[in-house]
């Protein structure tokens, strides 16, 4: 008999944390479970943004554009508790979450 693994998300604040971290981030989880729902926020159309579109490609990240609108303050943070708390809801497969910022508003 194959023991069901765990399932997480892996939910990440592109605007509050560095693309270098997703392969560490993800070979730690892969020891406690498998990362089947990755997603990557932030306004991507900031040159700031760029490195993330190859990090996300190779790690498998769906990227979600949000837009920013005021200077100086993200929308990412909104779109990424939205979407978790969805999926909390919507996903039962989901074991856990892993929310990836250095925002303190997490």
């Amino acid at each position: 008999r194959v023991e069901k693994r765990p399932l997480y998300a892996v939910l990440v604040d592109a605007e509050n944390s560095s693309w270098r971290a997703l392969a560490p981030i993800l070979e730690e989880i892969s020891r406690y479970g498998d990362a089947t729902v990755r997603r990557v926020y932030g306004d991507f159309t900031m040159p700031s943004l760029a490195e993330w579109e190859t990090a996300a490609r190779q790690l498998s990240f769906r990227q979600v554009t949000t837009m920013c609108h005021i200077p100086g303050k993200g929308s990412s943070d909104a779109a990424l508790i939205i979407e978790a708390m969805d999926a909390f809801h919507t996903n039962p497969t989901l074991d856990g979450f892993a929310i990836v910022s250095s925002d303190s508003d997490f």
